[in-house]
């Protein structure tokens, strides 16, 4: 499942071929069972690109002074290909099962949103919520101010009593968190993953380690060129060595899993630091909302 990182990787590589050209159509594969009425876009000449949010993805498409936004969820299996031309398509046999959605543009070439799963899904942006879902965080990397100050204003949702490694599924909560990257960002903050996310986000040296490594280890990842674990591919061609070197604990020898929903867990079987154990049992003073949501505070003040 394509995390933050990728999603960004996706980003750049779809502006890389579209942006600045003009889009003379937009197509599903079955328009019948999608809910987004694509007339508004109907004999326009349009220019799009893309921008990108956690696992969201927005395409921006303006004719002169309009603009319409559409929202995309990959999901698991969800990948942008971009073809030179019709007959180019024919060359990849999956394509008529996988494809979902294309941009024909001016020049002939195709980019078409593939997803071998069937699982991806579309509609217009909302006007409220910033133009995206509303139950998605901010982006850890783009927006780490307003990341740290939802997680605090939501410290006391009775999710954040569940085991960390839980948790940090809830896209509402960290948008943008994979299994891969959950793996990663646990294994170099040596966190338990059973350990009570309110128990980190009680503690101010916990909770400091817990969002700087979490930045730091999404944008090592897109750094390195995304997770090529499974069908997903870097359309750069980055070769995948360098992660695989850079992993501690996800599919590596000595490391060990356990199996939740279908999804592998990795973790160290050595995780007790006896300083991260003891700043456990600390609890700091609280900042007050009124003031956390009001005005700028400092990183250090969360």
């Amino acid at each position: 499942m394509a995390g933050q990182p990728e999603i960004r990787i996706m980003t750049d590589f779809f502006n890389s071929k579209v942006r600045g050209s003009v889009v003379c159509d937009v197509k599903f594969m079955h328009p019948k069972r999608v809910r987004v009425d694509l007339e508004p876009l109907r004999n326009r000449d349009w220019r799009v690109h893309s921008v990108s949010r956690g696992k969201e993805i927005k395409l921006i498409f303006q004719d002169g002074e309009e603009r319409r936004d559409l929202l995309i969820n990959f999901y698991k299996g969800g990948v942008w290909e971009w073809y030179e031309n019709e007959e180019a398509t024919k060359a990849n046999p999956d394509y008529e099962r996988d494809h979902r959605l294309s941009l024909h543009l001016a020049d002939g070439s195709i980019m078409s949103h593939q997803d071998q799963f069937h699982q991806s899904n579309w509609r217009w942006a909302p006007d409220r919520w910033g133009g995206w879902e509303q139950y998605r965080s901010p982006d850890i990397v783009f927006e780490y101010n307003e990341y740290r100050r939802h997680i605090y204003k939501h410290r006391k949702h009775f999710h954040f009593k569940k085991p960390i490694y839980q948790i940090m599924f809830h896209q509402w909560f960290f948008n943008g968190f994979n299994n891969f990257s959950r793996c990663e960002i646990l294994a170099r903050t040596r966190f338990s993953p059973f350990t009570p996310m309110c128990d980190v986000l009680a503690s101010e040296v916990l909770r400091e380690d817990f969002f700087e490594i979490s930045r730091e280890v999404m944008e090592d990842i897109y750094r390195l060129g995304g997770m090529q674990f499974g069908r997903w591919k870097n359309p750069f061609g980055v070769d995948k060595t360098k992660l695989n070197r850079w992993c501690r604990v996800y599919h590596q020898w000595g490391a060990k899993f356990f199996i939740e929903d279908d999804k592998k867990f990795y973790f160290h079987r050595r995780w007790v630091n006896e300083w991260k154990y003891i700043q456990l049992k600390k609890r700091t003073q609280e900042v007050p909302e009124e003031e956390l949501l009001d005005g700028e505070i400092a990183i250090s003040d969360i």
